[in-house]
């Protein structure tokens, strides 16, 4: 008998070692993995407010300068910032049941448009001279030129850059709110000669060619006014990020007015 106490004393002291190591284990796989978040928040939010310190304003130059200074956010693919310029609305009476003589359409245009894909630090901006379709481009994106599996500070640093210039040409009337027009005349400059301060932050610049122009494709210019519904997918994907919109906020009216490149399904974005 006294035997059989002990046994049994045994296995209920074994049974009950058994469950405590088993919730030990539950409660480690349910625990949540709360500090390395807050480490990498952390360190999100300490680069993005030493990028924004960093950037400077330079009214006087003609490229963005910000893409090399902030080299960082440009290699890790963060969001660029949403346009935040206010679209330039088009009365309904100005566009609808008619078709837009050149001087009509130029007035309409607006005199700036963008091209970017709202990660990295790339970008392509045209600027009209508001009349005859005549306009002048800039191209620009960094990069790190990583060899020998070196690290990002000891990194060569690219500057991609191109400048050039050419005019849009009104084609034809697609509908009342979509013409279709090209790129003609696109002449590459890069002739840009930048000064020393902008040079100790690269290495070197490298000249290429006018990114998201292309003479050889033909471009729509959907007017704001049109219904997104009756806007390309293609198109919509290209826009929504640089302005900030998801499946939620996208607008049922299309508030800027783009300029969409058929062949490489890519938009400007005007303003």
């Amino acid at each position: 008998m006294k035997s059989k106490k002990i046994i049994a004393f045994i296995s209920a002291l074994a049974c009950f070692v058994s469950v405590t190591a088993c919730e030990k284990n539950v409660n480690k796989k349910e625990k949540p993995a709360s500090s390395s978040i807050s480490d990498s928040s952390s360190i999100a939010e300490t680069t993005a407010a030493e990028n924004k310190e960093n950037k400077t304003d330079k009214a006087d130059s003609k490229i963005d300068e910000s893409s090399v200074n902030d080299i960082e956010e440009i290699t890790t693919e963060a969001p660029t910032e949403a346009i935040t310029e206010e679209p330039t609305e088009i009365p309904a009476e100005k566009i609808e049941s008619k078709t837009l003589s050149e001087d009509e359409f130029f007035e309409l245009l607006p005199m700036n448009f963008s091209f970017a894909s709202g990660v990295g630090g790339w970008e392509t901006n045209l600027r009209f001279d508001g009349s005859s379709g005549l306009f002048e481009g800039e191209y620009h994106d960094t990069e790190y030129d990583l060899e020998n599996n070196e690290t990002p500070d000891d990194a060569n640093v690219i500057y991609y850059y191109c400048n050039f210039k050419g005019k849009l040409n009104l084609v034809k009337k697609i509908n009342d709110y979509v013409y279709e027009v090209k790129f003609d005349n696109v002449e590459i400059l890069n002739d840009t000669v930048f000064d020393e301060e902008f040079l100790e932050g690269i290495s070197r610049v490298e000249y290429t060619d006018s990114y998201g122009v292309d003479a050889n494709c033909t471009y729509h210019v959907y007017f704001s006014g049109i219904a997104t519904k009756d806007v390309p997918e293609d198109m919509m994907s290209w826009i929504r990020m640089p302005l900030g919109w998801n499946d939620e906020t996208i607008p049922e009216i299309l508030p800027y007015t783009c300029i969409y490149n058929v062949n490489d399904q890519q938009a400007f974005i005007g303003h």
